[in-house]
């Protein structure tokens, strides 16, 4: 690198090795769900250099390229602890985690990561400013022949790599309103640190202003609600994820995977419900509203109304969302706009749902915190439940199945490798009792608190996990496991007393079949919430239920018709 003043005999050396220290974080692996990497290791690197080296060869003001070192420089901490903690770079999650969690929780995050964690962003803006002072005096400049070099190779790179990397989406791509980037350059660009931040951000915003617009219509919903006189005070609704019902001892599996719940006595067990889709995306909006923006086949409803969360806020419910799941993203985005219907919604999870995250007790304490407050309250709590990495799921304590996917190293195609099917299936058992534990004791701290209250729970789908009957070959969702899914209800002793005959019908209907989307209006239909009858849906509460609808892969389907054909593929 040539300068064209004699003097800069400082700024060759420690010039390289700011930038150097910021390629660093790229030297940290980021893996997937399926334990594999994102980006190679020696991608990530190269990607991270050619940016840098891009960056001083536009600006050749080297003093001006120190300003964008210390810029990028202020989250290197962070990014080393997300990677270092969570095999994870910079989220849209993470992003949307820290624009919408109130102050405490942030707080809260932070402390964990440790306040010390800011030193390195000190000493690294503070030898940004220092070398770029004594650069801007000598007016040093980039003048050697290889800066043409650079900023022609260097874009030439990156634009064949983008052409290479065709836009993936899914097969309602013409109607979704929500960009898949899946499988594009951009999705790669956005594991490479500095770049991971500024893309993340880019995308939520984006993201954010489709949920405004698909919003727009909805805010002033009126459900012209009526709450009856005899009513419960608190309301918990707890939405799992990926667990099935014949995994649970609670509904006749072998291994004892809910022995909390098990000791129960005042549980509602219902043991066929049937979700009306196997991705998360639509499922969730349909446990929540009931006529949801985005319909189970991927189009936006013309007549779709806000969630149940708006409803009992109407008739004097303070509503929280509480979420381990993300904020921002094509998975993440149609259930964070029902989200916006809560009086509050925090999410504490600070990376994607396909990484090690958080685990689900995160939610304990700001639910502890919200049971503490005067008043009618209906809150949700979103987990993670035992979404696929399985052993992601769960703390080592829990490791109870064993050998699980704790001893499995990283490695591709994990979800078709049937040589793991016994780790894979004892993971996925050890995430269903860390849910059972979850579960106990959030009826627990409800319980204590001596409320008439009611805890609701039920997964948003199931999940195939190699099911021998089936011959399956891979981690898919196709059979009836994916589509049923455990459901149950919780009563505390005033509740009985204020709500009892509701409670008892629920319980005289608990064996017959029912479908998840079901959900929005028997909650209101429990908590004692009247709407104009034109404007009821479908309710457990129900003596009569039709076919029951659900979405495959392949189509609209009667559930029922399709597992009394063949189980092991639901398809019309």
């Amino acid at each position: 690198m040539g300068f064209r003043r004699g003097g800069e005999r400082i700024a060759p050396f420690f010039l390289p090795l700011l930038v150097l220290a910021l390629v660093a974080p790229n030297f940290i692996l980021v893996r997937s769900a399926a334990n594999i990497l994102e980006a190679s290791h020696s991608e990530n690197i190269a990607y991270a250099i050619c940016i840098w080296a891009l960056v001083f060869a536009v600006v050749p003001r080297l003093w001006m390229g120190l300003v964008v070192v210390a810029v990028c420089s202020l989250w290197w901490p962070l990014e080393v602890f997300l990677r270092l903690n969570f095999a994870q770079s910079v989220t849209p999650t993470f992003v949307g985690m820290a624009m919408d969690t109130d102050v405490r929780e942030a707080s809260e995050f932070l402390v964990s990561a440790g306040w010390t964690a800011l030193l390195p962003a000190v000493l690294f803006v503070g030898a940004a400013i220092v070398l770029g002072r004594h650069l801007y005096r000598r007016r040093s400049k980039w003048t050697h022949r290889s800066r043409r070099w650079v900023l022609f190779a260097v874009p030439t790179i990156l634009t064949a790599l983008m052409l290479s990397h065709a836009e993936m989406g899914d097969a309602n791509a013409a109607t979704e309103p929500f960009a898949n980037r899946a499988g594009s350059m951009a999705a790669v660009f956005a594991t490479v640190y500095p770049l991971d931040l500024p893309l993340s951000a880019i995308w939520v915003h984006r993201d954010a202003s489709v949920i405004r617009q698909l919003r727009a219509k909805l805010n002033d919903f009126d459900f012209e609600p009526k709450l009856a006189d005899s009513h419960p005070d608190t309301v918990v609704l707890v939405i799992g994820e990926s667990s099935r019902s014949d995994r649970w001892q609670l509904f006749g599996y072998g291994r004892k995977t809910t022995p909390r719940l098990t000791s129960m006595s005042d549980l509602i067990l219902f043991p066929d419900v049937a979700t009306q889709s196997v991705a998360t995306r639509y499922a969730v909006p349909n446990l929540i509203s009931r006529r949801p923006v985005l319909t189970s086949d991927g189009k936006v409803a013309l007549s779709a109304e806000p969630s149940i969360l708006a409803a009992l806020k109407q008739v004097g419910y303070r509503t929280s969302w509480l979420s381990n799941q993300g904020v921002g993203g094509f998975y993440e985005s149609p259930i964070a706009m029902y989200a916006g219907d809560a009086d509050e919604a925090i999410y504490l999870n600070p990376t994607s749902y396909d990484a090690r995250g958080t685990y689900d007790e995160a939610l304990l304490a700001p639910l502890r915190r919200r049971l503490d407050t005067e008043g009618r309250k209906f809150i949700v709590l979103h987990t993670l439940g035992s979404h696929f990495d399985f052993s992601h799921r769960y703390p080592s304590s829990f490791d109870i199945y064993r050998p699980s996917l704790t001893t499995v190293p990283a490695q591709d195609g994990i979800k078709q490798n049937t040589s793991l099917a016994a780790q894979i299936s004892n993971a996925y058992d050890n995430s269903i009792q860390y849910t059972d534990s979850l579960l106990s004791q959030v009826i627990e701290a409800v319980d204590h608190k001596g409320d008439a209250a009611v805890v609701m729970y039920i997964s948003d789908h199931g999940q195939d996990v190699f099911d021998e009957q089936c011959n399956a070959k891979s981690i898919t969702r196709a059979s009836s496991h994916s589509f049923i899914v455990p459901a149950l209800i919780w009563s505390s002793a005033k509740a009985k007393l204020r709500i009892g005959d509701r409670l008892s019908a629920l319980s005289d209907s608990r064996t017959r079949p029912k479908v998840a989307n079901g959900v929005p209006q028997t909650l209101l239909d429990l908590v004692g919430v009247a709407t104009p009858s034109e404007a009821r849906t479908s309710s457990w509460f129900d003596q009569q239920h039709g076919p029951r609808k659900v979405y495959s892969a392949q189509g609209w389907t009667d559930f029922d018709k399709s597992a009394a054909r063949d189980a092991c593929e639901i398809k019309p």
